[in-house]
């Protein structure tokens, strides 16, 4: 989810105003802590802001170095894939050892 606002609204504060009323709610249905959902609010724009063509600093540096956007994504998606199973891992850790 926080994947598709990272692609219209690049800012983290900006996102943060529109997903968390959202989030916190959820995670307080679903059993989780206000914590464990920034956690994941954190982790999700932090890596998805490594591949959204929309992300100004991300277009400018790979501009600056010459290095086209296709080639960054066929680095980046491996990358991203494994930052994202780290994340899962720690997220299901700060759920069992009760982050809050």
């Amino acid at each position: 989810v926080n994947l598709v606002f990272n692609f219209f609204i690049p800012s983290a504060s900006g996102k943060a105003a529109i997903v968390m009323p959202l989030m916190a709610p959820f995670a307080d249905v679903v059993g989780l802590t206000r914590q464990v959902s920034v956690l994941a609010y954190c982790l999700a724009d932090g890596f998805g802001n490594t591949i959204i063509p929309t992300h100004a600093i991300l277009i400018s540096s790979i501009a600056i170095a010459k290095v086209p956007f296709d080639k960054w994504l066929k680095f980046q998606i491996p990358l991203f894939l494994i930052w994202t199973l780290m994340a899962f891992a720690a997220l299901a850790i700060s759920v069992l050892i009760g982050f809050a």
